[in-house]
């Protein structure tokens, strides 16, 4: 059945090709397939979004932008509130290709992202199930590997993900990481893959709601949440690392820590009263261990 429906629901071409100035990118309006009627196909959820525009920036040599949202919205109010820096530079020596497999009207959408230098398809919704309403968005996309890495935070025994149909909430909680397959503190909606020939890519799902995300063995992932829209950054790399430094171009990077954060720390669950907290103070000060003064946070 969950084959079924990402094979039949999916957005057909409903418009010309739109460029972008200056060669970065281009829009093209999409909008939901038709019955032999003229009716259109509802979704698993139904409140469907009929017309949508699909966008594609090109920022770097080295990555690109692209989202899906209805028709005529201002895509800012549907992007979380979170600061990003978008990457901007002049396009010299463009390492891939972005292009709709179709592009006749009534046609299915079908969109790829080519690494130029190998001819290896990095991203690819020839699975369909493109669905956009409003509270419940789906897309699915083929991997060159099964060398799928990241979607934090959540505990497994592998970086490496089991490509065998599991499901990963991101969804944060505050839970002690001892289960097994559960969902932790932090939200990562981002992951890698290493190809077969040693390049990596990344890709990073710009969205804040509730997101879940199932690995298929063909090998592709089927992404779904329940609100905003689904907009994607792509890195290209080549090396991990390299995909890494593009990524938290756009997110950011970590602080360093304060010099009075580096020393001595105790930090635990399960004190039942001050008096523990009292005890672990006075044993701290007999050994002569530096510490905060009338600190305590639970």
């Amino acid at each position: 059945c969950d084959k079924l429906y990402r094979f039949l629901f999916f957005f057909q071409v409903n418009g010309s090709v739109t460029n972008i100035p200056n060669n970065k990118g281009f829009s093209v309006d999409l909008r939901r397939r038709r019955s032999a009627d003229g009716t259109p196909l509802f979704s698993l959820y139904g409140n469907d979004v009929d017309e949508i525009t699909f966008e594609v920036n090109y920022h770097t040599d080295n990555s690109l932008g692209m989202a899906f949202y209805p028709k005529g919205a201002n895509r800012d109010q549907l992007r979380p509130p979170v600061a990003i820096t978008v990457p901007s530079a002049t396009i010299s020596n463009q390492r891939y290709e972005a292009k709709l497999v179709n592009t006749g009207i009534g046609e299915p959408f079908n969109f790829q992202i080519i690494r130029k230098s190998s001819g290896v398809v990095i991203f690819d919704t020839s699975m369909g199930g493109l669905t956009v309403s409003k509270q419940f968005l789906m897309i699915s996309t083929t991997l060159p590997s099964e060398y799928l890495y990241g979607f934090g935070e959540n505990t497994h025994d592998t970086f490496l993900h089991d490509m065998n149909y599991r499901m990963w909430p991101i969804f944060t909680r505050d839970i002690s990481p001892i289960d097994e397959d559960v969902n932790l503190n932090g939200a990562h909606p981002f992951y890698m893959v290493c190809e077969n020939d040693g390049s990596s890519h990344g890709v990073f799902f710009y969205n804040s709601h509730s997101i879940d995300v199932t690995t298929m063995p063909n090998p592709g992932i089927t992404l779904r949440t329940i609100g905003g829209m689904l907009e994607f950054f792509v890195f290209l790399g080549p090396e991990p690392e390299s995909v890494v430094k593009q990524y938290s171009d756009v997110i950011g990077r970590t602080f360093m820590p304060p010099y009075f954060a580096l020393g001595f720390q105790l930090s635990r669950w399960g004190y039942k009263n001050t008096g523990e907290i009292q005890q672990v103070i006075d044993r701290t000060r007999a050994v002569q261990i530096p510490h905060v003064k009338n600190k305590n946070k639970q």
